[in-house]
Formats: C-alpha cells, structure tokens, sequence
C-alpha cells in the first residue's frame, strides 16, 4: 500500500494539516505501508519560497519519516508538481480526445455570478455547460460531467449538482486534474484526507474513469476547526506549528497531542498509536482544539526533556542567533540579571500583555501589519524599515511612535532594538503575536461595552 502527503507551499503546516499527515503516518506504520511527500506547487501566485523548507523542518521535528520525497527520490518522481508541467499536458490532450473535456471561453466573472445566482436560487453553484458543444479549439479546460444520473459512493449526489471544473487554465492543469494524474502515476492505493475534499471525489472519480485508471481508495476524516467550529486555513489567522513553538508548545506535545485526538488515548508516539488504530472508529464530527489539554500535555513534555533546554532554544530562534542574542543583550545590560531579562522577547507571553486603553490608531496599525507582514518573502531588517516607513506616513505617526506602538510584540520598551528582535524571532512568531494581541484587545473591548 502507499499513501501520500501532499502540502502546497502557500502557507506554514497547521494544525488541521497536522492532524491529516499523523492520521496516514499512524496508518503506514499499521500496515507497513509507503508514505511519499508530494508538493503540490502549481499555484505560483501564493507559493511561498521558503515554506517548502518549512515543511521539511515541521516533518523533521514531529518525527514524520517519508518513503519518497523531492529530498528521497524514489521510481515515481519527480515529486513536485511544478517539475511535472509535461506529464500534465498529455493528459489533459488524451481527456480531450476521449471527450472527457472542453473548452470553454466563458470569463471567470460570468462564472462567478452564475453560481452567486444558484446560490441565491438555493440551488448548488455550477457551471450552466453554455460552452459544451461549441467545438471549440482555445481556452479553459472544463471537465464533462453527466447532467442526469446520481454518484453513488462516499459522497452520494446527483451528477447535476456536480460543477464542470477548471481543470486547466493559462497552459497549467488546477489541483483537480494535477492530484489525480499524480496519485495514479505514483501508484497511490489509499488517499485519506479531510472531509472538506468529499465535494470533489466525484469529479476526481470521474476523471479517474475518463482515462481507465484505477481509482484509489479515498477515506474522509473530521477537520480540526477553531472555537467558532470553522475549518482551519494557511492563508488566515489560524496559529501555524511555528507560532505554536513561538508561544513555549514543544514539538513533542504538539505530535502527542494530536496522535491522542486519533486513538483516543494518551501515548507517546505513531508506533505505539498504530495498536490501537482503527481507521473506521475515528470521530465523525469536527474537533475542536482543546488547549488545555495541548497545555497539560506541553508540561509533561517539558518535564521530560528539561535537560534538552538548549534544543527548545534552537526550536524557538535558529541556532546561530543564539551567540548574537547574547551579545546584543550584553551591551545593553549593566548585570548578570539584566542578561536575562533583557532576553524576555523570546519567551513572550501574551497573558501578560494589557491592552484595555489601546487606541483605535493602535488597533488600526497592527490591523494593517498583519496583513502586510503575511505578503513579506524576504524577512530583513531593510525590508522591515521601508514597510514600517511607508504605513506610518500614511498613517501620519512618525517612525519612533510608530515602534513604540510596536514593542507590545516583543514584550515591552525595556528590550533590544525592535528590528533585531524581529530578525531573530521571525516572520513566524511576530504574525503569531499580533494574531494573539489583537484577539485579546477584541474580547476585551466586548467585556467592556
């Protein structure tokens, strides 16, 4: 059997993508199956150049050994999408061929008040097929689905209710058509993945048939979701694995904490957690995240691994900014004692932060760097500099107001220079923090209406 794990490069892992890679590591240990590692990096308008070694380093930490990887090839690679432009293409001609495809030349604007129009009608959002037989030669790529009938299978529905997707648009195939080749050529049995995918399994299946593969089986479990029961995501406020480490969670209560959501019980790694696995007794509804569990777990960790003090340090900045936070605390202290309090910005706790008076100017100006700061793909003290300068003329603050207002992320103004402690926490940690201060300065502001 081999199974995959299949992260884009748009966003750093959380834990609902967690949770999906433990459920199939757990699973491949059961049954001695082949784990492969697949980066699905077609959509190069969000891809992230430096999330790819993210993953790596968030798989290396919660101890999620891969078969096949772009780093461990094996017979099916290559193992990112974006090296595989060719394989796609003769595909998509031979769907076109065995008429499991057409062009369409409808805009993207059409599409999308067509389906606003369904939902309106209460009816589901899908393409009305106006470009089905027009013989066209150019455009998108649209799948042919049936207008009558019913699927039946995981997700039973009736094919009309089923969209005609994009499959290819702007000489790339979408993840729809992408996932599948990928999964028949690198000879995937069994697909698990979150229920929030069951909507595509009929398209995927009928794709699938179009071109006389082999469907693999697909398996749906819960999705982890925030407090408001919504489905985690990258591209939002969600805390990624790295936030979590930036707030003092160890790799090794995060992994514990979410093998223990799988099998129910509390044990200390995939190999003991396979003896009790049972794919089909996993929890059918949502899970919410329970952070004081995640908390309880994190002090039994740490009170395990309390000789490895200097690997959390690592985990929490990279390992050479260690001697350089020694030293930029050095100059600015007079003791010993000064030494470590001054290294408060890296053990940040935001349940000492007070922001009952913060203003709306305040409010407004982490709002903007939040968002700001998710664009940023180059991490430097000069990038920082020339975004901080650009936001405070707009919002007519000078500069030293500016990082004054900005000290609340690394801990107070008693501290080293706001720039380097950003170099050296990272682009992770910092957006973690403002997510967290701006959360806590709305439920605060509510209590006091």
């Amino acid at each position: 059997m081999r199974l995959r794990i299949a992260p884009s490069p748009t966003g750093m892992l959380h834990l609902g993508n967690l949770y999906s890679i433990i459920v199939n590591a757990i699973f491949c240990s059961k049954y001695n199956s082949k784990l492969i590692l697949r980066i699905e990096d077609t959509d190069s308008q969000r891809n992230k150049f430096n999330v790819i070694e993210g993953i790596y380093n968030v798989l290396d930490k919660i101890k999620i050994n891969v078969d096949e990887s772009p780093k461990r090839l094996g017979l099916y690679g290559p193992y990112k999408q974006s090296e595989r432009l060719h394989i796609y293409k003769f595909y998509i001609n031979k769907l076109l061929k065995v008429g499991g495809a057409f062009y369409c030349r409808c805009s993207f604007k059409r599409v999308n008040i067509l389906k606003k129009i369904n939902l309106t009608l209460g009816e589901y959002p899908t393409y009305d097929g106006k470009c089905l037989n027009c013989k066209y030669s150019t455009g998108k790529i649209r799948l042919k689905v049936p207008r009558i009938g019913v699927y039946i299978g995981n997700y039973k529905t009736k094919w009309s209710n089923v969209d005609m997707q994009v499959l290819w648009n702007n000489s790339k195939p979408t993840f729809h058509f992408a996932n599948v080749i990928d999964d028949q050529l690198m000879k995937i049995s069994h697909v698990i993945r979150g229920r929030d995918w069951l909507p595509s399994l009929p398209k995927q299946v009928l794709i699938n048939n179009y071109l006389g593969f082999k469907t693999p089986k697909y398996y749906h479990i819960p999705l982890i979701c925030d407090k408001n029961n919504l489905k985690l995501s990258k591209r939002f406020n969600d805390i990624d694995f790295n936030g979590l480490i930036s707030l003092g969670i160890v790799s090794e209560a995060i992994l514990r904490y979410l093998i223990s959501i799988v099998v129910d019980d509390d044990v200390n790694n995939i190999s003991e957690a396979a003896f009790s696995f049972n794919l089909g007794r996993l929890k059918q509804q949502s899970i919410q995240i329970d952070q004081k569990r995640l908390i309880v777990i994190n002090g039994i960790c740490l009170s395990e691994f309390i000789c490895d003090i200097n690997g959390f340090l690592n985990s929490l900045i990279q390992e050479r900014n260690i001697n350089r936070v020694i030293v930029l605390c050095t100059k600015k202290s007079l003791i010993l004692h000064d030494i470590y309090k001054l290294m408060c910005f890296i053990f940040w706790n935001y349940k000492m932060v007070k922001m009952i008076y913060m203003s709306s100017i305040e409010y407004l100006l982490l709002n903007m760097l939040l968002v700001e700061y998710k664009k940023q793909t180059d991490w430097s003290e000069f990038n920082l500099k020339k975004l901080h300068e650009k936001l405070s003329r707009y919002l007519g603050l000078n500069i030293r107001t500016f990082c004054t207002i900005l000290t609340i992320v690394i801990g107070g103004r008693n501290n080293i220079s706001l720039y380097d402690a950003y170099v050296i926490i990272g682009q992770a940690s910092v957006i973690t923090r403002i997510s967290l201060i701006l959360e806590k300065w709305y439920h605060q502001s509510n209590q006091h209406i």
